[in-house]
């Protein structure tokens, strides 16, 4: 009888491990495992998106700077045309061929007499002589941005609070320096609102 209790053990052993060989069907999850995995996934996410988030932010602040600087040039060439200008009209030795020069050349004329007298109103209109330099810098670094002939008070606001967030101190000074020689001095015809 052993044998034969013997033998229906062999056969159980045998039959489970049979049995254990098959797939069963229930489904097991390791979840040790798939939580690190999900976690993982998730960390990985989670950073590619915040990269994305700091990238789009840079490309945002540069597209913001270079409205900012356009805002700027345009700004200094309102305040050559409509301030520097009449006053260069002014004086005795006004010639129109340097009307021309200082505008096809975006404040630079290469007449040295000239560029002292234009230097010389700008800062009589409140500017250093190297906040003066730093501007005719921006427009030249700006490129073709458009002339403005007439601004409103509002716009001017807005350039003063771009430039507040996006440069550095010294520069700020020499916009706020631009802007105040524009309120002060800019005929109040050339705003576009009373």
């Amino acid at each position: 009888m052993q044998n034969l209790s013997n033998g229906l053990c062999d056969d159980k052993d045998e039959a489970g491990a049979i049995k254990g060989s098959f797939p069963s069907s229930g489904i097991t999850v390791n979840n040790h495992k798939d939580d690190t995995s999900m976690y993982m996934y998730a960390f990985g996410f989670k950073e590619e998106i915040e990269k994305l988030e700091r990238e789009a932010g840079m490309q945002s602040k540069q597209v913001e700077l270079s409205d900012c600087v356009d805002f700027v040039s345009e700004l200094f060439k309102l305040l050559v045309h409509t301030v520097i200008i009449p006053e260069l009209q002014r004086d005795d030795d006004w010639h129109d061929d340097f009307g021309h020069q200082l505008k096809c050349n975006k404040g630079i004329t290469g007449d040295s007499r000239l560029i002292d007298r234009v230097q010389t109103i700008a800062i009589e209109k409140g500017l250093t002589k190297e906040q003066w330099k730093q501007l005719l810098y921006i427009n030249f670094m700006a490129g073709d941005s458009s002339e403005m002939t007439n601004v409103s008070r509002s716009h001017l606001k807005k350039v003063h609070g771009m430039v507040s967030r996006l440069l550095d101190r010294d520069e700020q000074t020499t916009v706020f320096a631009l802007i105040d020689a524009i309120e002060k001095h800019m005929p109040e015809s050339h705003y576009t609102e009373k």
